[in-house]
């Protein structure tokens, strides 16, 4: 039987970096969403993500208090 895919949210505000990673993230297998900033995180986080890529340092929030909420 096939697995389903790992689902993961990135959060980070660096445009190219956060393309890049998604880009390569899919080309993986991963389905990836992303947020740029800690508000639109919380948002997201309420879906069902296997796991996050957080940059700890957000516009409009903190990662490691995005990451200690969950």
């Amino acid at each position: 039987a096939r697995s389903a895919p790992v689902r993961l949210l990135l959060v980070e505000d660096e445009p190219r970096l956060s393309a890049s990673l998604c880009r390569g993230l899919e080309e993986e297998g991963y389905v990836v969403d992303h947020a740029a900033d800690g508000v639109q995180a919380e948002e997201l986080a309420a879906g069902d993500y296997d796991a996050f890529v957080v940059d700890w340092r957000l516009p409009r929030g903190d990662g490691r208090q995005f990451v200690a909420a969950l």
